[in-house]
């Protein structure tokens, strides 16, 4: 707002205000005296007319109104440095380049494959060891120790009751081995097998937190961070002549997860 626009909003407020006052009889008594300019209830001679009393602003309500209007003038002013600041902060994140999908010279093709990961926040360290000392847990899901800053309890939990549990062998000269009875031993164990089952819920439990922090900016496992997971689970889900979900077909080796941004590209 100009200074000619404030002054002459001002005058209005001013105007508006002296004749609403303007409008009142004058009321002798003691609480209204300080708001009396001059005259009073003045009778006339035949005591049936009075001189109207004429009212004037206090200068103690003329401060109040003009520090109102200076209040709600400093407020929209910061407001609107607020908003502008806002605005110049959101413009300045990071952002994937690409073509938009509708352009005036729009060409069918693939979209641009980006690939990220490279930001790492935390890790697990390489060993059970450093994983505890670091503060990480072990997340059967992903058959890894992960931080807490990108460990999903909800959806592994979830993910553990709906479809587990599954069954584990040891891993000897590459081949199925012993059963291993006591699923608490899996966190120390570098390589095991288990069912085909479990292969197919890993491959869509890390589609799914991949998902989930695409949606929300999360840091997320690096695990399925990268494009050849998401085209190996693919042929997973598509092979018409995959086994049945009850055989020991998938070898496992123990991960030690690290934290990353969903992107890292400009």
């Amino acid at each position: 707002m100009s200074p000619t626009a404030l002054g002459t909003t001002v005058g209005r407020i001013k105007k508006t205000l002296y004749s609403d006052l303007q409008k009142y009889v004058a009321t002798p008594s003691a609480e209204d005296e300080s708001f009396l300019a001059t005259g009073g209830m003045d009778l006339s001679e035949d005591g049936s007319k009075f001189e109207e009393t004429k009212y004037f602003i206090p200068t103690s309500r003329r401060r109040c109104n003009f520090t109102t209007i200076i209040a709600v003038v400093s407020s929209v002013l910061a407001a609107i440095l607020l908003f502008t600041v806002a605005a110049l902060l959101d413009h300045s994140h990071p952002s994937i380049n690409y073509v938009p999908a509708i352009t005036d010279n729009v060409q069918v093709g693939g979209w641009p494959l980006v690939e990220a990961g490279g930001n790492v926040i935390v890790d697990c360290g390489g060993t059970p060891a450093e994983a505890k000392d670091r503060g990480c847990v072990w997340d059967l899901m992903s058959f890894s120790w992960t931080h807490p800053a990108c460990y999903n309890k909800n959806e592994s939990e979830t993910f553990l009751a709906e479809y587990g549990p599954w069954k584990w062998y040891e891993n000897v000269d590459n081949k199925p081995g012993a059963e291993v009875l006591d699923e608490s031993d899996l966190p120390y164990m570098s390589m095991v097998w288990t069912q085909e089952h479990y292969h197919i819920a890993h491959c869509t439990y890390i589609l799914k937190l991949l998902h989930l922090a695409a949606m929300s900016g999360h840091l997320v496992t690096d695990e399925g961070i990268g494009m050849f997971h998401t085209d190996h689970c693919v042929k997973v889900f598509l092979d018409p002549e995959r086994v049945v979900f009850e055989k020991v077909t998938t070898r496992v080796q123990l991960l030690y997860g690290k934290c990353v941004t969903i992107r890292d590209v400009n």
